[in-house]
């Protein structure tokens, strides 16, 4: 193929066709690699070194001299004319030769190779180690506000006014004293300016026995219980806030009452207590709510809708002195096991309508002023009622005297009614 390229172009010289050879060469690592080789090739032919100029001696710069006019570029030697035509051959057979070795087709660019996104892992947080429990000792029983509590002489339950359950025992002040039923100091109580803290290295859970725990701390406003108040082993609840009469709210809902069997007065003589969220009482083994909201005088709402009262037997001043409700939904109570109803609804001045007809009295034996001084009731739904193990019945309905529709078909209960005072 050569010798026919040299017999259809007599007019290359042998330096021309020497290129042009060396462009043809039958390896690709043999022939010029970019224009840069091939312009190489050109101007020195093989068995030709490029001269070597002389380099001006120069006076070397000193650092001080500023406005220095940088390099002129060398435009290095002309090509001579004699070339010319042979690189414009040699571009042509190499645009030739590349063009057959890929089949007359446009080569298509390499695929890009995106880099993987960064995959964000999602890391579950470790699991929270359960608080360990540590117990507080069973309080004693107050008869009044001067009393001490807690084990100590230097306060009074009088003196509260706040209390804070906290997680820490850290920064736990010298004049704490110990409230731990093991006496070993893990629960500890002191008092910062009628602020109450109560403070262990873990949960805190009152004694199984939580009776009288808080009972006549008369001045106390507010209870933060923060995560750290544990109610499940509580079997007791009798008194537990009675005679808090400053406390305005109560957040209950860290409470787990599913053992408790007495809550007997755990509200009473609550006084300024405006309303109270029970939802997450679970009451199902309740025995005993005798005076459980007696005295509890501001409450103007209460929802006892999830009430399970199928255990209770002893129903006595529930509500009891509870004048400033309107209503009360009791449509959801059990009281097949209810034996003693005396002044369940005494004094509730406030209700004019009251719904027992679902009520099955058939065990109770004691109705002692079950509605007396309802000043205002003017309704009574008694239909179920069942007097006939009643042994105690005298002013069940002392000062109704406005009770003019009551609705009820046992003779003994009628009786009463028509005789009340």
């Amino acid at each position: 193929m050569i010798e026919d390229t040299l017999t259809c172009r007599p007019r290359l010289t042998k330096e021309q066709f020497d290129v042009l050879a060396f462009c043809m060469s039958v390896l690709p690592q043999k022939r010029p690699q970019n224009m840069d080789a091939l312009l190489q090739i050109v101007t020195h032919p093989a068995g030709k070194t490029p001269p070597v100029r002389d380099v001006p001696k120069t006076e070397p710069v000193r650092p001080e001299t500023r406005n220095l006019q940088p390099p002129k570029p060398d435009p290095g030697r002309p090509l001579p004319k004699w070339l010319i035509p042979g690189i414009a051959a040699a571009v042509a057979v190499i645009a030739l030769i590349i063009s057959v070795g890929s089949g007359g087709k446009k080569s298509s660019p390499a695929p890009s190779v995106k880099a993987p996104a960064a995959q964000t892992v999602a890391t579950e947080p470790a699991p929270t180690a359960p608080m360990e429990v540590r117990t507080m000792a069973a309080a004693e029983l107050a008869f009044d506000e001067d009393a001490f509590f807690w084990g100590q002489e230097r306060y009074m339950r009088k003196d509260v006014k706040t209390l804070t359950f906290q997680s820490s025992l850290q920064n736990v002040p010298s004049s704490a004293w110990d409230v731990s039923e093991a006496g070993d100091g893990s629960v500890l109580a002191w008092m910062d300016n009628g602020d109450l803290y109560v403070a262990a290295d873990g949960a805190i859970a009152p004694n199984s026995d939580a009776s009288w725990l808080f009972h006549k701390f008369v001045n106390l406003k507010t209870i933060n219980f923060g995560n750290c108040f544990v109610t499940s082993s509580v079997t007791r609840m009798s008194g537990m806030f009675g005679g808090c009469s400053s406390l305005t709210g109560l957040d209950l809902s860290c409470f787990e009452t599913s053992a408790v069997t007495d809550m007997y007065g755990v509200f009473s003589s609550c006084g300024s207590l405006t309303h109270l969220d029970l939802t997450s009482f679970d009451t199902s083994n309740v025995t005993d709510m005798s005076s459980m909201f007696d005295g509890c005088r501001s409450l103007t709402s209460l929802d006892l809708s999830g009430f399970d009262t199928s255990s209770v037997t002893d129903m006595g001043s529930m509500f009891n002195d509870c004048m400033s409700l309107p209503h009360l939904n009791l449509t959801s109570f059990d009281t097949s096991k209810a034996t003693d109803m005396a002044f369940m609804f005494s004094g509730c001045n406030s209700l004019t309508r009251l719904d027992l007809s679902n009520f099955d009295t058939s065990n109770v034996t004691n109705m002692l002023w079950m509605f007396g001084l309802c000043y205002d009731l003017t309704s009574l739904n008694l239909s179920s009622f069942d007097a006939s193990a009643v042994t105690k019945m005298d002013d069940i309905f002392t000062r109704c005297d406005v009770l003019t529709d009551l609705n009820c078909s046992d003779a003994r209960i009628l009786k009463e009614y028509r005789n009340r005072r």
